[in-house]
């Protein structure tokens, strides 16, 4: 018996029509389902631009954060307030703002990381706001929080999740390079040492065969490793160890030293 496919069909006949589509589509967790929607533009034209826009850029998890609105994301907000609204009245704009919620929700998409399960996210946000304001600590508590489905999307058939490891002293090294500023942390390396390091896990790509390459490492570490290799390196997902649930067998198939 053949099924019929089922198509949904979303029309946007202006730009924040597309910018709606576009957010729900990234924050679905469910990829049958977003391959299955045709977005009707209203002109020829307009499809080509928006075609063009996607084979042109070398990232397009960087397309889709920037259309998330503040609007959208107050939206999104109201609809888990509808389920939990003690949560969202403790969270908005008690600890954060709307604006705080869409900074946090744009780092999680460039990441590629699904946003559906928002009232997990708003959670993570309200304990780790409380505490501290900074952009980074607020990200990697919720990216804890999304732990099991963010492994899940790097996880073999068998369950284990392959990764890069990092040896104690690179992770050392790279720890006391991390300075503090008035606007948080920045890792201050050595143009060359970021260039050499790159290289390293480059030539462990090309050795390895690695489906989906993850590079493991520490909560503090985590994000300034992934902004220093999302642009030599955007295919590779970096994740921290506190992202990773203990009943994940953890295989490390190569270690950077």
């Amino acid at each position: 018996m053949i099924t019929p496919r089922r198509t949904r069909l979303h029309r946007a006949p202006a730009l924040p029509a597309l910018r709606a589509c576009l957010t729900e589509l990234a924050s679905l967790h469910d990829v049958p389902a977003a391959r299955s929607t045709v977005v009707l533009l209203p002109t020829r034209s307009a499809a080509e631009l928006v075609r063009r826009l996607f084979e042109q850029a070398n990232d397009r998890t960087i397309v889709l954060p920037d259309l998330l609105t503040r609007q959208q994301t107050k939206d999104l907000i109201d609809r888990v307030g509808q389920t939990s609204p003690k949560l969202v009245e403790e969270l908005v704009p008690k600890i954060a703002s709307v604006g705080d919620v869409q900074r946090v929700l744009r780092q999680l998409l460039r990441e590629r990381v699904p946003v559906r399960d928002l009232a997990t996210i708003l959670e993570a946000m309200a304990d780790a706001s409380a505490v501290s304001k900074d952009p980074d600590v607020i990200v990697e508590a919720v990216r804890a929080a999304l732990g099991r489905s963010i492994c899940r999307a790097y996880q073999a058939e068998s369950g284990e999740l392959r990764v890069i490891s990092m040896s104690p002293a690179v992770e050392d090294a790279l720890t006391a390079s991390l300075t503090r500023t008035e606007r948080g942390a920045i890792l201050a390396m050595d143009p060359a040492r970021a260039q050499a390091l790159a290289s390293r896990l480059g030539e462990v790509l090309a050795s390895e065969d690695l489906a989906q390459p993850v590079l493991l490492c520490s909560p503090m570490l985590r994000p300034h490793l992934w902004r220093l290799l999302s642009r030599a390196l955007p295919h590779v997902a970096v994740l921290s160890h506190a992202e990773v649930p203990p009943q994940v067998r953890v295989i490390s198939v190569t270690t950077l030293d």
